[in-house]
């Protein structure tokens, strides 16, 4: 290789580092944002595709209640070849076995490779697929995944960018279920707040009602009385 054709690759290397450097932090400040939940995954699919330049990308999620792992946003090319199936069952698929094992699965070329069951995005002329792991504190939550219709797209440099956007969109999505469940609990709480005054108006009505009654009561026993005193005092005349 000549000295020249050895600085231009140094040079485009070091232009994509300085590129993929941008675009975590990019990430990092979407996922510290105040955004929607989709809204944060669709710009980080969105990197992904422009830093790696990828035709395709996806973050599939854990419904545990079923045991079922769901596409729940795509970005890129062949959107109805991805989207042809959006369901897999927990160790079926790549989906499926990314969020069963918690690892990382590469594949070279999915029309070689009887895990792969998206019949039309192979048709569209995939052939990379990578799915890594949505983990935190050992908790799978579900899947990033990755396509290119190049064979053997995805390099070292490739993984380890893809692992740091999942990490970072892993803790997003578990702040946001922790919010969820406080927001849940909250609105609870606040029914039960409501409840307690409704039932304190209750009883204080019904308090006043009892006063109001008893005092009737006495005032009827006193004029009845008076009315047997006005009686007696009419036979005595």
């Amino acid at each position: 290789m000549s000295p020249r054709r050895k600085r231009e690759q140094a040079g485009q290397q070091v232009r994509r580092s300085s590129s993929e450097l941008e675009a975590l932090d990019r990430v990092r400040l979407v996922v510290s944002s105040s955004l929607p939940l989709n809204e944060i995954l669709d710009r980080a699919l969105d990197q992904i595709l422009t830093i790696m330049e990828m035709e395709a990308a996806e973050v599939c999620l854990l419904d545990a209640s079923e045991n079922v792992v769901s596409v729940f946003l795509h970005r890129g090319q062949a959107r109805e070849s991805f989207l042809e199936r959006t369901r897999f069952t927990v160790g079926e698929g790549i989906p499926g076995l990314v969020v069963q094992t918690g690892e990382m699965i590469f594949i070279p070329d999915v029309s070689r490779d009887h895990r792969f069951l998206r019949a039309a995005v192979v048709r569209a002329g995939f052939k990379s697929f990578i799915g890594i792991p949505l983990k935190i504190r050992g908790e799978v939550l579900g899947c990033l995944n990755a396509a290119a219709r190049r064979v053997n797209s995805f390099t070292a440099k490739d993984v380890r960018f893809l692992t740091l956007i999942a990490v970072m969109v892993a803790m997003t999505m578990s702040n946001a279920h922790l919010y969820e469940h406080l927001d849940f609990a909250t609105k609870q709480l606040e029914a039960k707040v409501e409840e307690l005054w409704q039932i304190q108006d209750q009883l204080v009505g019904a308090e006043r009602q009892r006063v109001v009654d008893q005092r009737l009561a006495d005032v009827s026993h006193d004029l009845n009385i008076v009315l047997k005193a006005l009686k007696r005092f009419g036979s005595l005349n």
